[in-house]
């Protein structure tokens, strides 16, 4: 039969009760300041009109309204490692189609440049696939672990069927082709940056 909580609670505490609590709340303690040192939860941000964006005074995001789209994941024949020629124009169209040839845009009255995580990442990717064709170079770690984080940052749970055998047929994994994932719309960047590019911001900074 299971104690109650009176009964538990109506014998006064032995020294190994006291010694368990403390190292119970030590851990407790512990494990909360490890949690912190990982990551820091966060409000969700304030709209403001002003930003002086100097220093950190800027907005967190692109002040822009992403919609939700759905892609199914697919192994596409574009975008490879360096099997085609035109492989390497794909991977810096990615980046580098836009009026500036660069994936930046000029926010504030003074036209303060920024980049953007999204673009941050796909550079960073086509980085570690340089790696893999001429080995490692200084950046190529922290594209690595700039990637890492970028992942746990969007914790996309969307689930991957479990299709990949081995010779026993044993389910050892997934490739994740397939599946539909719930995304925002990234077209809306594009334009964006494009946009923000033709603006007189560009052209105060180009004189």
């Amino acid at each position: 039969m299971l104690r109650s909580p009176q009964r538990l609670l109506s014998h006064p505490p032995t020294l190994a009760w006291v010694v368990l609590a403390v190292s119970i709340a030590f851990n407790a303690l512990s494990l909360a300041t490890v949690g912190r040192s990982r990551f820091e939860k966060v409000a969700r941000p304030v709209p403001r009109k002003q930003f002086s964006y100097i220093g950190d005074d800027h907005p967190r995001e692109l002040p822009v309204q992403l919609d939700l789209v759905a892609m199914k994941f697919e192994n596409s024949e574009h975008y490879r490692i360096s099997e085609y020629f035109d492989t390497w124009t794909e991977w810096q169209v990615l980046t580098q189609n836009f009026p500036q040839d660069r994936p930046t845009v000029r926010l504030g009255p003074q036209g303060r440049e920024f980049n953007i995580s999204m673009f941050t990442a796909l550079e960073c990717i086509d980085t570690l696939r340089k790696a893999l064709i001429n080995g490692p170079d200084g950046h190529s770690g922290v594209c690595l672990n700039y990637m890492r984080q970028s992942v746990l940052c969007g914790s996309d749970t969307t689930i991957d069927a479990m299709d990949a055998t081995d010779e026993n047929g044993n389910l050892i994994g997934t490739d994740g082709v397939g599946s539909t994932h719930v995304c925002r719309d990234w077209s809306r960047v594009y334009e964006f940056v494009d946009d923000n590019q033709k603006g007189p911001l560009w052209e105060t900074a180009e004189k």
